[in-house]
């Protein structure tokens, strides 16, 4: 059809009026709409469909939607100039490529939705409104993108290429999401429905929601900003996590790790407010980490397939520790090597009835600890290795080698009890795995002469190590 150009001025410039346009009639189905430089205001005051394209090049007024109205263009998109929608639920559909000039001005961007319905490029130099994808077809950013009210992709491709992506509130409920670049969310994280295969960075900002419950299309790299205050309304899935000093993480939903795919898959600075539900990690591959973590007051479970190992050389600070095996026979094997460590409560082995084992080496570390159980009988190798370390053991609490098979480095490894802390059923496999009990008491079951005990603290103890006493 025809590109026809609005006028400079002449009638009630409604987008309907013949005096709005040059050659008196209005731009609509297979037309392209040509705002220039001398093109006066336009007040959208009705829908119009499949449009051929929006050319508002060199434009320099405003258009208005003066109801909830939408304008549909089956073809290229370019913004220039101003729209205001004055509380009206307004929509551009696009289905070709858009380009937002820098200069354009959203007057109420609240109110305003550019829809993405089929195959283009996304160029804005300015930050745009709600954004929705969901239609079939590929909309690929041609540079940096802030979107700063939402961005919801429901149908086709969404594709960031290493462009950064700024937005408001990011729901992924269908279609694909893709990219390198850095990803910075300030409002709600969702998932429901789709495919997500960024590999960009995701940092996390103000106080917002996060529910990403899926367990195959993880966030590859998510960080809470300096800050943030993000609560968990559902199980959130990550391959890499990240929480500096003044963050903090909220809700009874889990943080779950899984299948991370890189060293250095864990950090939460000291300070960091992390509350109600604990950590869970499922490995497929061994990784190491030098991150510390700290979680004082909650729990770790970590699983792992069939010879798969953690070895964390970054501080633990935990309420308890759980290391279990994934599918019956497996058995996952922590490896910890650093000074300072509290871990509470530690349950090796899965607590079902299967055989799901867990194995835990504390090289020569420096730790404190409570309860250390089996998970139950028929975990068939778990195993805790006291190598070196100084390990000081809470009042009131227990170390059952019930199930346990215990090894240490000769004479090298040391327990100090504070209180009545009680080592019970410690055998170890070998004569020469001796561990030097220090005002402890004696329970029932340990393997006399590999197993001692005196009443004074040994003078290398936790106090001497970073723990303290």
């Amino acid at each position: 059809m025809a590109t026809i150009v609005v006028t400079a001025s002449g009638g009630d410039r409604a987008w309907s009026t013949a005096a709005t346009w040059v050659g008196g009639t209005p731009a609509g189905a297979g037309d392209t709409a040509r705002f220039d430089g001398n093109s006066g205001n336009v007040f959208v005051d009705g829908n119009v469909a499949d449009l051929t394209g929006l050319d508002m090049t060199g434009y320099t007024n405003t258009l208005m939607f003066v109801g909830a109205y939408t304008l549909d263009v089956d073809g290229n998109v370019t913004l220039e100039g101003s729209t205001a929608s004055s509380g009206n639920a307004s929509e551009i559909t696009i289905s070709g490529n858009l380009t937002v000039v820098s200069g354009f001005t959203f007057v109420d961007p609240e109110d305003m939705t550019l829809t993405l319905d089929g195959t283009g490029t996304v160029l804005a130099e300015v930050t745009l409104p709600k954004v929705i994808v969901n239609t079939a077809g590929t909309h690929t950013l041609d540079d940096p993108v802030t979107v700063g009210q939402s961005l919801t992709l429901t149908a086709g491709t969404f594709a960031g290429a290493a462009y950064a992506l700024t937005v408001a509130d990011f729901t992924l409920a269908g279609g694909t999401f893709t990219g390198s670049g850095a990803m910075a969310i300030s409002g709600d994280l969702t998932y429901s429905a789709g495919t997500n295969t960024h590999t960009g960075t995701w940092t996390h900002s103000g106080a917002s929601n996060a529910a990403w419950n899926t367990t195959s299309q993880q966030i590859v790299d998510y960080r809470l900003a300096d800050g943030a205050t993000i609560d968990r309304t559902a199980i959130v899935y990550v391959k890499k996590l990240v929480i500096p000093a003044t963050a903090s993480l909220s809700g009874a939903n889990m943080m779950y790790m899984r299948f991370p795919t890189a060293n250095n898959f864990i950090s939460i600075a000291e300070g960091a407010t992390i509350t109600g539900s604990g950590l869970t990690s499922r490995f497929n591959n061994s990784f190491s980490n030098v991150g510390e973590v700290h979680i004082p007051g909650l729990n770790w479970l970590y699983y792992a397939a069939m010879g798969q190992v953690w070895t964390q050389t970054g501080k633990l600070v935990l309420g308890s520790l759980s290391v279990r095996g994934w599918d019956n026979g497996d058995l996952a094997s922590l490896i910890l090597s650093s000074g300072g460590n509290v871990l509470g409560d530690i349950i090796v082995g899965t607590t079902g009835v299967q055989n799901r084992n867990g194995h835990i080496d504390f090289v020569g570390s420096s730790v404190k600890i409570g309860d250390v159980t089996s998970g139950n009988a028929a975990n068939l190798a778990n195993a805790i290795d006291f190598g070196s370390a100084y390990v000081e053991l809470q009042n009131g609490k227990t170390i059952n080698g019930d199930n346990i098979a215990i090894t240490a480095d000769d004479g090298a490894a040391h327990i100090v009890g504070i209180g009545t802390a009680t080592v019970t059923n410690v055998e170890p496999t070998a004569a020469t795995d001796v561990i030097h009990c220090h005002e402890c008491v004696d329970g029932t079951g340990n393997t006399v002469n590999r197993v001692t005990f005196d009443e004074h603290a040994h003078p290398g103890s936790l106090l001497l190590t970073g723990v303290g006493i």
